[in-house]
């Protein structure tokens, strides 16, 4: 009989030009060492290809698909690092407790593609589905570059492949963040602090992914007056959503699996969540599953006093924040409900909503909007 190979956890750290990518990694290692926790770090796969001779800049000059060529050489490299020598590097130190942080991921390459609708033709090359270019990771921690709202301390110097001036390194922020749009853990870390503080706060967002000392979830959530007019937000991910509880078998919290669907694919999770003595912090265990072990649950392990929600979910980010807007869709009871989610980082942080929502009304501590009791049965 195989031995199973440890799963381990793998989070991109990604944002604009001089962000505080590189300051963060270096405290991610030095924190792991005092955590227990054994890591792996792929190198920014498109530093190594422009520091082998490779001129982005000057191939986007060019009237060929030279450029394509290296977006793709990037993917390449950044996979192999990924998915091959990370965890080789941990399988060598014999690590139970492993994870692999990655400098920028996926996702990066289609931002900085001359035409971002071809990342779709790059990913079937790839033989990558296309969800899993972004659920590959377990979560994206996403460093806003100095150049928005410290422009003063944006720099070339300490980056010998950094390229962009002030102008194009807002530019290459709002791609990347773009292309990270519809990830389901997104933690977005802005330039509202002095950088010994948000470094901090980029710390305890990690913390929360690895569960130090345990996940936790921690959430607002407002119920919106009335079906928001969507058209004419830009940079809108819309996300498919399936969600099933399970029965309880005795144990507190709930159990349920989700499927998350985009452009014709599809990924699988299983979730278990119980209560925290603070308000609006739940503890969470959240692990991704094949979809027939999704199937086989939904068939045998589905709870009967619960309906299945279906749901759209539409993701967007106003002010450095990332929310998660649920329009349902069935059960049929629940076609005019729409809310708003934010995860947070920190229970004291302030949720800045965008006033096209209209009077939104908070909902967190109301336990009638959970989804756990929206799907039980009349």
């Amino acid at each position: 009989m195989r031995n199973s190979k440890p799963k381990y956890k793998k989070i991109a750290v990604t944002g604009g030009p001089c962000a505080g990518k590189t300051t963060f990694l270096n405290l991610a290692k030095e924190k792991l060492l005092g955590w227990g926790i054994e890591g792996a770090f792929p190198q920014e796969s498109a530093t190594i290809i422009i520091n082998s001779g490779l001129s982005p800049k000057k191939l986007l000059e060019r009237n060929d698909d030279s450029h394509s060529q290296m977006q793709e050489l990037i993917a390449h490299t950044l996979l192999h690092f990924e998915d091959f020598i990370a965890p080789k590097i941990l399988a060598i130190k014999k690590s139970e407790k492993g994870v692999i942080i990655c400098d920028r991921g996926l996702p990066d390459v289609k931002a900085y593609m001359k035409n971002p609708k071809d990342f779709p033709k790059l990913l079937k090359k790839l033989h990558i589905p296309t969800m899993q270019a972004w659920e590959r990771y377990d979560a994206g921690i996403f460093l806003v570059t100095a150049a928005d709202g410290k422009p003063e301390f944006y720099s070339k110097e300490n980056n010998p492949a950094r390229y962009e001036n002030v102008k194009e390194a807002l530019e290459n922020d709002q791609k990347i963040r773009a292309a990270w749009n519809g990830h389901p853990h997104l933690i977005i870390v802005d330039n509202s602090t002095l950088f010994n503080a948000k470094m901090k706060k980029a710390l305890r967002g990690l913390q929360r992914v690895l569960g130090i000392p345990v996940s936790l979830e921690i959430e607002r959530k407002f119920l919106l007056p009335a079906m928001p007019d969507l058209s004419g937000l830009p940079n809108m991910q819309k996300t498919e959503i399936e969600q099933v509880y399970l029965k309880s078998k005795g144990k507190p919290g709930e159990e349920r699996v989700r499927k998350r669907s985009r452009d014709g694919g599809s990924t699988f999770y299983r979730t278990f969540k119980t209560a925290s003595a603070v308000k609006s912090v739940r503890e969470e265990r959240e692990e991704q599953i094949t979809e027939r072990e999704y199937q086989r649950l939904v068939r045998c392990e589905a709870n009967p006093d619960h309906d299945a929600i279906r749901k759209d979910r539409f993701t967007f980010i106003h002010n450095n924040q990332y929310f998660e807007l649920d329009l349902f869709k069935y059960p049929k009871r629940l076609a005019d409900l729409a809310l708003l989610e934010i995860e947070l980082t920190d229970v004291n942080d302030k949720v800045n909503l965008p006033a096209w929502l209209g009077e939104a009304k908070e909902v967190t501590s109301d336990k009638r909007y959970s989804n756990y009791n929206l799907s039980q049965k009349p």
